[in-house]
């Protein structure tokens, strides 16, 4: 392994509008072999008042690949009862995008931030290859 690091990185979610704190921080943590990125995130007991579409933004390394990747939950969180598929989109840069899909090969649909309840956590792990 002559291309190993591990680091730390800070997460930030962006939306449209409203404002945000998040009780117990939001962190990260990222493990880089090779060309492959595993970035963690975590975002503990939301308040406040966000609203349109969800993005994750900071990720440790430039993403130069479109990859559709990664895992993420909710806890007190309104997604909607017939998502079926969660993913997150990574297009080139370092911005993430968290999707839903009904499943069935309908497209994805771009997570609300207005669907955040008070005391929410936000977590997951992104996955994706840099040049």
């Amino acid at each position: 392994l002559d291309d190993y690091e591990e680091g730390t990185w800070t997460p930030v979610i962006t939306a449209s509008t409203g404002s945000q704190g998040w009780s117990y921080g939001n962190s990260g943590a990222y493990t880089k072999i090779g060309n492959v990125v595993h970035a963690r995130f975590s975002f503990q007991s939301y308040s406040g008042n966000l609203s349109g579409s969800l993005n994750l933004t900071g990720l440790p390394f430039t993403n130069n690949f479109r990859q559709y990747t990664g895992d993420f939950g909710f806890y007190k969180f309104s997604l909607p009862t017939d998502a079926v598929t969660m993913f997150i989109y990574v297009p080139a840069g370092t911005t993430a995008y968290p999707y839903w899909s009904k499943g069935g090969g309908n497209s994805g649909v771009n997570v609300q931030a207005q669907d955040f309840n008070s005391g929410a956590y936000f977590e997951g792990t992104i996955s994706y290859r840099v040049a």
